[in-house]
């Protein structure tokens, strides 16, 4: 189904309901959405899968995006984003690069919309940002969908911001790989730079860097992701200034405020100023909890036969960002694919471990991002 065929279908049904999984690839694919539904006078509704209700409206029409439904609806037309797409749903590639495919073939979208889907890609990723695998698999899709003047492919060291921005500065911000005692702490980045010479003009300071870099990593990497490898690096920063740090600065800002927030991210692109301002504020919070994690404070277990990762936060000032904490642990990885969080007698788990089911039978206790369960038993039934 082409993008216009799409665009007529859904305008002749007198509404849509939009029901999302909890991933950025979902969300930003769902904003997408969101924008044409607007741009073209139609009627749209989302909300995430666990409190999406039935519309139980045979003029509605249904798009699932990443949510598996669990039974019939009847009196309803359903449909399976990908399903729309013509995207293959056993290739585990980005939706929101599919999307925008299709919508560029009769429409004309901004440009940071095409920046979005690249950090849509990137999301992914079930470990580092950094998986080559991901490029492999996008590379067809990407050469199509986005526009070659937006971005390069290079080998260099792999800062967030590198090589545009100040060392210093990129050695602060880079939290994949997280650099203990170096990333989100501008003093002990600008000893680092200063121990080396105090620049990077030389390619014997980069070599000296690369490898001080890499011996902090090897006390506790466990992922063998290369401080240096290919990196895209994008021409146009007015908007995003490094795609790989967007992937943290949006899942941060939903750890703090939760999935509808970011559906306005192909709005209205103003909203990723204040993302990047709420990234800053919860700089400490995040440093603290992956410094302890990283001197032992993960514990492994298995919860009806799915392994996952306990982490205590009850020492910690404020909840520090869940999900993008898991993420840079693992990254590093230092942890399970699930990881669950607890202060005092709460369990904690981000949503996006919340199998994606509709329609949604289970009350979750939420707050935000997260579910919060009196026992671990009592979130095993939950997981994806």
């Amino acid at each position: 189904m082409s993008s216009l065929s799409l665009i007529q279908h859904i305008k002749s049904f007198k509404r849509i309901y939009v029901i999302y999984s909890i991933d950025l690839d979902s969300i930003i694919t769902s904003s997408m959405l969101l924008r044409i539904a607007k741009d073209e006078e139609i009627e749209i509704y989302l909300a995430p899968f666990y409190a999406a209700s039935k519309p139980y409206d045979s003029e509605a029409l249904v798009v699932l995006v990443k949510v598996f439904q669990k039974t019939p609806v009847s009196g309803l037309k359903v449909y399976q984003i990908d399903d729309i797409l013509g995207k293959d749903p056993k290739i585990m590639a980005s939706t929101t690069l599919y999307m925008l495919k299709e919508f560029k073939k009769s429409l004309i979208l901004p440009r940071y919309i095409e920046l979005l889907s690249l950090v849509a890609m990137l999301s992914i990723s079930r470990g580092t940002v950094y998986d080559e695998n991901l490029i492999d698999l996008h590379k067809n899709i990407v050469e199509e969908a986005v526009d070659k003047n937006l971005y390069t492919l290079i080998d260099t060291i792999r800062l967030f911001g590198y090589p545009k921005r100040d060392v210093v500065e990129a050695l602060t911000k880079t939290i994949d790989p997280y650099i203990a005692g170096i990333s989100l702490n501008y003093e002990g980045s600008k000893k680092l730079l200063e121990s080396i010479g105090g620049s990077l003009s030389t390619e014997e300071a980069k070599t000296k860097l690369v490898n001080a870099l890499n011996n902090i990593l090897a006390q506790y990497n466990k992922s063998g992701v290369s401080i240096i490898g290919p990196r895209i690096i994008l021409k146009e920063t007015d908007v995003v200034d490094d795609i790989y740090e967007a992937v943290y600065m949006l899942y941060n800002y939903f750890d703090l405020v939760g999935s509808d927030p970011l559906l306005y991210l192909c709005i209205d692109n103003r909203i990723l100023d204040i993302i990047k301002g709420a990234y800053d504020y919860v700089s400490e919070s995040l440093r603290e909890i992956i410094d302890i994690s990283i001197d032992g404070n993960i514990k492994k277990m298995i919860v009806k036969g799915v392994k996952l990762s306990l982490i205590d936060i009850s020492s910690s000032s404020i909840t520090p960002p869940l999900y993008t904490s898991y993420r840079i642990l693992r990254a590093l990885g230092l942890v399970e694919d699930v990881t669950v969080f607890t202060n005092g007698k709460e369990f904690l788990l981000p949503l996006p471990f919340v199998a994606s089911r509709w329609p949604y039978d289970k009350e979750l206790n939420i707050e935000k991002s997260y579910a919060v369960f009196s026992s671990l038993q009592a979130l095993g039934d939950v997981f994806k």
